[in-house]
């Protein structure tokens, strides 16, 4: 089947390519993040991934449209860190910062967490 100069299996190409592209995102900002944070870094990632999910937050927002996502370390031995996080929805934006420390395990803990909700 031909649909103008190019087949459908390249059509088809082309779009699998543009959605392992477009996913490849979420999988590269968690490996730079793991490479700043270190080993045991899943409470971090989870807060990231957890807080467009979370029905508290969903509530108040509606339909999330953007996310934006920063660390910053407090100290210069980085070890504990600032994640701030801001998700625009249709009603509300909802801007996260969490603060988080490594313990001498090498686990990190998110020990202090703060939101607030702008229309």
């Amino acid at each position: 089947m031909q649909i103008g100069r190019f087949s459908l299996k390249k059509y088809l190409l082309i779009l699998a390519v543009g959605i392992v592209f477009y996913f490849s995102f979420d999988f590269l900002s968690d490996f730079m993040y793991k490479q700043k944070l270190g080993d045991h870094s899943e409470a971090v990632l989870a807060a990231i991934h957890g807080a467009k999910s979370s029905l508290r937050i969903l509530r108040r927002t509606g339909e999330i449209y953007s996310e934006e996502y920063s660390l910053n370390s407090l100290t210069s031995s980085e070890d504990s860190v600032v994640l701030r996080i801001k998700l625009g929805g249709e009603k509300a934006t909802a801007a996260i910062e969490a603060h988080a420390v490594r313990q001498m395990s090498g686990v990190w803990k998110i020990y202090k967490s703060d939101t607030v909700f702008t229309k």
